[in-house]
């Protein structure tokens, strides 16, 4: 399934558990690396700004994403490995893209998210382009 990114911002977090709301997705937390969608930021029904990691979302459904319960979101502080990406604030839209040789070609727009774990890559690029490109970091 490919989902835009964008579509989950401001979506809910549904809880298996307790069959309602739990949280509200805010955006994706990307590794510049691979460009792998490692979680979302959320904020839950007290405030609390959380992290719903990828590996957590077990559907997404029209309404959202579905987790087992609200402890599939943690703190920022308890995820030791995603630190350095949390760190550099990654945002991939705006980006620009550019061939391995050099030239210019478009800037990134969207991220669609190809179900939780995976991630894509798409611009605004001529249709009759087969150039090998790059997202410039």
């Amino acid at each position: 399934m490919l989902k835009l990114s964008e579509s989950f911002i401001g979506r809910e977090i549904l809880s298996l558990r307790t069959g309602g709301t739990i949280a509200v997705g805010q955006r994706a937390i990307i590794n510049p690396d691979n460009l792998k969608i490692e979680g979302w930021h959320v904020v839950d029904q007290s405030e609390q700004q959380l992290i719903l990691l990828s590996t957590e979302v077990r559907d997404i459904i029209e309404n959202g994403m579905v987790v087992n319960d609200h402890e599939a979101l943690t703190p920022a502080e308890d995820l030791i490995r995603l630190k350095p990406i949390l760190e550099l604030n990654f945002e991939l839209i705006g980006k620009p893209v550019t061939t391995v040789g050099g030239k210019r070609w478009a800037r990134s727009v969207i991220m669609p998210s190809i179900r939780p774990a995976y991630s894509s890559r798409k611009s605004t690029l001529p249709s009759q382009s087969s150039k090998t490109l790059r997202v410039a970091t």
